[in-house]
């Protein structure tokens, strides 16, 4: 089984830590290259959390101490480039990004998922803001393949599209947080109609996925969490959406539909 890093352990479980933990947290993140060079009592003053939280908080990820939190934590940042290196910090960001996702990649769930879509009488993609935008991505390659799907990214059509949802029905939800209260609310009607809630996620144990019934989980790397000058923050999202298409377009059916609509706008730019 995959050995989460650090990190990415932190993103995963972020919404189990108190609110002091959310601190800590943060804090790391944010000035994770100073951490390794300092003591658990500087650590302490610097963020005005005791050292009893501050062990509680390595325990729960899995670290016998503190002092074990820092080696896996300095491990994980091996290899950092200069902050002025923009092109290659970017590639390497994407880079880490990808190989994390795919190693979180459930392939379980991935084909539970596909024998869902292929069984579905509709498919509803729920996503706001920038999620929305890879909902309206994957939308437009399922309906070349021939599914019934529509991608809704506005809190009211999703709460109607959900109310309408039944048990041959397929949901799936994107949200990077977990935790935005409009799919939240959507997906919730519709677990309550009987549909089947797929979830892609940066984060386990949030309001989305304790209402779903199967969860994606992508990463959102150690140079990503936090940073506000990188704005893409769907590159995982759209990896899984690239590896679920892959593996439905191994299927006759959908294979043929997606051939028969590029032979047809093929022929259709010709006139």
């Amino acid at each position: 089984m995959y050995a989460q890093s650090i990190l990415e352990r932190i993103q995963t479980n972020y919404h189990l830590f108190s609110t002091k933990e959310k601190l800590l947290a943060d804090y790391i993140i944010q000035y994770r290259e100073t951490i390794v060079d300092i003591k658990i009592e500087e650590l302490a003053e610097k963020t005005s959390i005791s050292p009893a939280t501050i062990t509680r908080f390595c325990k729960k990820l899995e670290c016998k101490s503190f002092i074990e939190f820092k080696v896996l934590l300095n491990r994980s940042m091996a290899g950092k480039l200069p902050q002025e290196d923009y092109l290659n910090q970017v590639k390497q960001n994407y880079l880490e990004t990808i190989q994390s996702t795919a190693s979180m990649l459930d392939m379980d769930h991935v084909n539970q998922l596909i024998q869902w879509l292929k069984e579905a009488r509709k498919i509803g993609i729920y996503g706001l803001g920038s999620s929305g935008l890879s909902a309206l991505e994957f939308k437009y390659r399922l309906m070349r393949m021939g599914f019934c799907v529509d991608a809704l990214t506005d809190s009211h059509m999703m709460l109607m599209n959900s109310t309408l949802s039944g048990s041959t029905d397929v949901i799936i939800a994107i949200s990077n947080s977990g935790v935005t209260h409009e799919v939240v609310d959507a997906v919730r009607e519709g677990k309550k109609q009987g549909a089947k809630i797929a979830v892609i996620t940066n984060h386990d144990y949030t309001p989305l996925t304790e209402v779903s019934d199967l969860v994606l989980l992508t990463s959102c790397t150690s140079r990503l969490l936090n940073d506000p000058k990188f704005i893409n923050y769907q590159l995982g999202i759209l990896y899984v959406l690239d590896v679920v298409s892959i593996k439905l377009l191994e299927e006759t059916t959908p294979d043929q539909n997606r051939n028969l609509t590029l032979q047809v706008l093929a022929n259709h730019e010709k006139i």
